[in-house]
């Protein structure tokens, strides 16, 4: 019986496979034709032969099988990609994009619906316009925005202006929806009957479902997670987790940070979340596959001890119910699911989370 698992890091531009074999003289055959297969021998008494299916194609080279006790691994170079791998831009940070904008939306006809009770909510053909927030914490970014900071001062005409013109919110006009990596915000104006709200909480009217918020510039902040997408008459959903990994990545590309403390103060989960790499593509067994994977670290627990306290710690505040939860389980999935040998990195446990 042969199990494996195949790990493709395209920042590196590296195929590596773990096989679990419990019998020695396992043999390397030839890479496939189009270089997306990789054929093995068992010993001559079994006389079997495995075929492997890569992510990717690799180059056609004599790889070698190194072993310890019964987990076999090998490295494969894989196949070029100039617009992968050119290193003017970072293709494998833009693909780590978010579900449900607008280059979604544009696709087809659209339907949002309530995820509970599949009530119709939100209809393409009642919106005219379309647009993605500039970040989901836009307002944040400001500092790094602007290197002269707006200020107040009353006795100035000419700086009052320039307050109000910079840190008004985004807000969307009756018939518009705006998108960010967590949210899908609309006038509340533009909503139907199917929608009420009170002062804080947007409701689904049929079930009762807490769908979102209400906001003080007048607009509704849908839950992404708790609505149920037909786009271009395809079904989606968004699990919660991705709030999560939304805010991961929000702070990548706002400083730069691999090592954040994640927590969430509400049911005292508080977790260690190490950002090992971008892009990668796992399977197990040629049935399971994950693509546009994080490579994560993870411990549960407060900051960590030791070399990595020499690297900046961003602390990432989590406000969503179950969020942290639902994410740490993503995670553990994964990594009950990798070789015994590759689930943990000294004191780190190991595991992958596809940003599709």
């Amino acid at each position: 019986m042969l199990e494996y698992f195949v790990e493709h890091h395209q920042w590196i531009g590296t195929v590596y496979i773990w096989i679990y074999y419990k019998n020695t003289g396992l043999q390397v055959g030839k890479i496939g034709q189009n270089g997306r297969s990789l054929e093995l021998i068992g010993t001559e008494e079994e006389n079997n032969q495995f075929v492997i299916e890569l992510p990717c194609a690799v180059e056609p080279t004599r790889a070698k099988l190194n072993y310890k006790g019964d987990l076999y691994n090998l490295r494969l170079t894989a196949v070029k990609n100039e617009q992968r791998f050119d290193r003017s831009s970072n293709h494998i940070m833009e693909e780590v994009v978010s579900k449900w904008m607008r280059k979604d939306l544009v696709k087809g006809p659209f339907t949002f619906y309530c995820s509970c009770c599949n009530d119709q909510l939100i209809c393409s053909k009642d919106y005219t316009k379309v647009r993605d927030m500039p970040s989901e914490f836009w307002a944040e970014f400001m500092d790094y925005w602007h290197c002269h900071k707006p200020h107040s001062d009353t006795n100035s005409t000419l700086s009052n202006g320039f307050d109000n013109k910079f840190t008004r919110s985004v807000v969307p006009t009756v018939g518009e929806i705006c998108l960010s990596d967590s949210f899908i915000y609309i006038h509340k104006d533009s909503l139907n009957s199917k929608i009420v709200y009170d002062y804080n909480n947007v409701f689904c009217n049929s079930c009762k479902q807490v769908l979102g918020s209400v906001n003080r510039d007048g607009s509704i902040g849908f839950k992404k997670w708790c609505l149920k997408a037909e786009i271009n008459k395809e079904i989606e959903t968004i699990d919660i987790s991705n709030y999560v990994l939304n805010q991961i990545f929000n702070e990548l590309k706002a400083h730069s940070t691999r090592l954040f403390h994640i927590r969430d103060n509400s049911i005292a989960m508080e977790v260690q979340v190490w950002v090992f790499g971008f892009g990668s593509t796992i399977s197990f067994n040629n049935s399971h596959l994950l693509t546009n994977c994080m490579k994560i670290l993870y411990q549960r627990g407060g900051p960590p001890n030791g070399p990595q306290n020499s690297q900046n710690i961003e602390l990432i505040e989590v406000d969503e119910p179950n969020a942290l939860s639902a994410f740490i389980s993503r995670l553990d999935d994964v990594n009950s699911n990798l070789p015994h040998d590759l689930q943990r990195m000294n004191e780190w446990k190991v595991g992958y989370i596809s940003c599709d």
